[in-house]
């Protein structure tokens, strides 16, 4: 989206140009400078990123009780070349890790169930929750302790499809795994559908302050606009429902 942004400035600069408007065309270009050092520097990244993921720095452990979830949400997968299966994408191993993390913390005196939330990859007759089922199994996770909801393909129908899932098994506590700038939206949608859930962020998003511009930190500000945008729609939508 910043790239959109900064694309769409460069060519109003460019008609103006061709329309000589000259001085017009000077405040685009210098306005386009200013946008690209924001952004590049990291300052628009790093106060955008405050909002999302201060309110999860630091969260104590879940206190386990007799019967516990571990809800993990689905962050992409991706086939390598040379392979024929899918694996998680780069970004999603963190919330798989810590997954796993709290699952054996909890299994060592609680009952513990891991559901993984994520649908249908592609048009194959695979999903996203049964690749990190795959990934799970492989740091010794039992495949006794999955529940799988494959057919969402959204934060909405993650949330919508899993809270159907953790009313038929009335769980004492619900624990809630993504990346940190995904939680608040994650969170709301999980209210809406009557679930409260405990928030533990699996990474954190770093704005990388730098006196050139780096790729890095559009690539952040795309992924943190994202995010308002998407706690935009839930905002509207439970407007429309209420």
């Amino acid at each position: 989206m910043s790239i959109i942004i900064l694309t769409v400035l460069l060519i109003l600069a460019l008609i103006l140009a061709c329309l000589k408007r000259i001085k017009s065309c000077r405040a685009i270009l210098i306005l386009t400078l200013a946008y690209v050092i924001a952004i590049g520097s990291g300052l628009v990244p790093y106060l955008l990123l405050i909002p999302l993921q201060a309110p999860y720095v630091n969260l104590a452990t879940p206190s386990w009780k007799q019967f516990n979830a571990i809800v993990l949400l689905g962050g992409g997968t991706t086939r390598p070349l040379g392979l024929n299966t899918y694996i998680p994408s780069t970004l999603s191993y963190s919330r798989i890790n810590k997954t796993a993390e709290l699952y054996f913390s909890c299994i060592k005196q609680h009952a513990c169930k891991i559901i993984i939330s994520g649908g249908p990859i592609e048009k194959i007759q695979q999903s996203e929750a049964l690749v990190y089922e795959r990934a799970l199994m492989q740091l010794g996770v039992s495949h006794d302790d999955f529940i799988l909801e494959s057919n969402s393909t959204d934060t909405q129908t993650n949330a919508e499809f899993t809270s159907a899932i953790l009313k038929k098994f009335h769980f004492d506590q619900v624990i809630l795994v993504t990346s940190s700038i995904h939680l608040k939206r994650s969170l709301m949608w999980f209210s809406y559908f009557g679930v409260q859930a405990q928030p533990i962020p699996a990474d954190y998003l770093p704005p990388y302050h730098h006196i050139m511009s780096l790729g890095s930190n559009f690539a952040s500000t795309d992924s943190v606009l994202h995010e308002y945008l998407g706690i935009v729609e839930v905002y509207f939508y439970m407007r429309l429902k209420a």
